[in-house]
Formats: C-alpha cells, structure tokens, sequence
C-alpha cells in the first residue's frame, strides 16, 4: 500500500501551523495524517532503515519545501508578512505548485 507524495503534506501541515504558533512535528502529526486520510496500515510503513515511517518521512519533506519556500522557519515559526491562514484562504488547492515553483 503506497502513500501519497509529500505535496500532498503541505496542505494539511499549513492548516495545523495557520493560527501562528511554534509546534513541533510530531505535535502535529496525526492531526495532518487524519486530514489525508491515511489507513493504519500505511502508517506502520517504515523507510528501509527502519529508524522512522514513510508517512513521518514525507510530512519532514513537505516541512523542508515549505521551510525553503519561506513561509516557515526551521522550528515552525511564520516568516511570511500574512499568517499562514490567509495564505489557505488566497491559494487553499493550489500550495503545492505555488510553493514548489
């Protein structure tokens, strides 16, 4: 059973960091696992080390991208002039390709 890529994160994470505070990932995690939808089962999946889950992988990749985007700094903190929330108001679908170009 595959996992969406990790663009698919980025929503989600955004949603939960929209009200401005600092919050580590593993805070957060289960709240943006819920949002996807993703099953148990794909929540047991491990990377090839075996040191973390696939879904845990992906959710620090989405952090990374949005991190070099700007919008965050590397501890969750808003470095964007608009909260994150008025970001998902502007672009709620389309964060992925906006962030990514």
């Amino acid at each position: 059973m595959s996992l969406p890529g990790y663009q698919s994160f980025m929503t989600p994470l955004l949603q939960c960091l929209a009200n401005g505070e600092t919050v580590k990932l593993k805070e957060i995690e289960a709240h943006v696992y819920q949002s996807i939808g993703l099953f148990v089962e794909q929540l047991k999946l491990r990377i090839p080390s075996g040191k973390q889950t696939y879904a845990y992988h992906r959710l620090s990749w989405a952090k990374t991208y949005l991190v070099k985007a700007g919008l965050f700094g590397s501890c969750g903190v808003p470095l964007i002039s608009h909260p994150p929330r008025i970001y998902l108001q502007w672009y709620p679908s389309l964060v992925e390709s906006v962030v990514l170009r």
